[in-house]
């Protein structure tokens, strides 16, 4: 029969994991940030219009007060074993002085150990693909074909 040390060891290296579970997805987002804006090839991370300077691309997330603002690594919000976020890609038009805006709903989690990006917005019916830091293109792929849709249909 356990006793009550066991049960505060067996405590403990539950929030342990716990934590672990979370840095380490943190850590994936921000790999995977860094990666998708070097995928799409920018000319430079910002660009300025009217004076101010912005960044091409944004990861957001909706907080449970409602409102959106820039994924913080050490303030973020997080649904079941996921961290829900949103990828903004500025589309300039420097000429005409305006910026059109797309975006995709996607969520980070790592089922079984293995890192996977869900969402809703993927085209062919798929909702979950697989993310490998290393051979990282594929994702990268899904993900943009879904904002070329929405910059076509715009």
């Amino acid at each position: 029969m356990p006793s009550f040390s066991d049960l505060q060891a067996a405590s403990s290296a539950a929030v342990s994991n716990e934590r672990t579970y979370w840095s380490n997805l943190v850590r994936l987002l921000e790999e995977f940030g860094t990666q998708f804006v070097k995928y799409l090839q920018l000319p430079s991370p910002t660009f300025v219009l009217e004076g101010r300077e912005r960044h091409y691309v944004t990861f957001t997330q909706k907080k449970s007060i409602g409102t959106n603002s820039t994924f913080d690594p050490s303030d973020y919000e997080k649904t079941e074993r996921s961290i829900p976020f949103t990828i903004n890609v500025a589309l300039p038009d420097v000429s005409q002085g305006n910026v059109r805006e797309i975006s995709i709903d996607l969520a980070l989690s790592a089922v079984d150990g293995k890192p996977s990006i869900h969402s809703a917005e993927f085209i062919g019916g798929e909702r979950i693909i697989r993310y490998d830091s290393v051979a990282y293109r594929s994702s990268m792929d899904k993900i943009a074909d879904v904002l070329k849709s929405k910059a076509e249909a715009m």
